[in-house]
């Protein structure tokens, strides 16, 4: 086999590893909120499966009401903009500015940092100030909420 070879082959099983990667943390991540949102009695948890649609069901299943949302016990917003923060991110992807990405992910922070906070203190019975670091750390590395999830009965 010659190098050309070899790095093509290398090249095509990288690929189709990352590929598998990508499904299975789709799969696990979308299974695991839709059965958080059925544990909180959300009536469309399928939003899960859509990208985007479960951060707007993971707000709405906390905070259903149009009233001001409190997040993180710091500051309210308008229920919409709690529902709607991602779209700021997804618009961010297309416009070119260089902090872009520090953005989206101070708001995925803020935002579903307080969304899972709240859903965290429904689901577990505790407050939502217990549970406003794990909420922003799962903002961040959504894996903990997927973990969290999962753990659940």
């Amino acid at each position: 086999m010659d190098v050309s070879t070899m790095f093509l082959t290398l090249g095509v099983g990288l690929l189709l590893g990352i590929v598998a990667i990508t499904i299975v943390w789709y799969v696990a991540f979308s299974y695991s909120h839709m059965k958080a949102l059925n544990a909180l009695g959300y009536s469309k948890p399928w939003l899960a499966w859509i990208p985007f649609g479960v951060y707007y069901a993971c707000a709405e299943a906390v905070e259903p009401e149009d009233h001001p949302v409190q997040i993180l016990g710091s500051f309210e917003v308008p229920g919409v903009v709690f529902r709607f923060w991602w779209v700021v991110p997804l618009v961010l992807t297309v416009v070119p500015i260089s902090f872009g990405s520090l953005i989206t992910l101070a708001m995925s922070i803020i935002f579903s940092g307080s969304a899972y906070a709240k859903m965290y203190a429904v689901l577990y019975k505790t407050s939502e100030k217990e549970e406003q670091v794990i909420g922003c750390v799962s903002g961040f590395l959504p894996i903990v909420a997927v973990v969290k999830f999962f753990a659940m009965r």
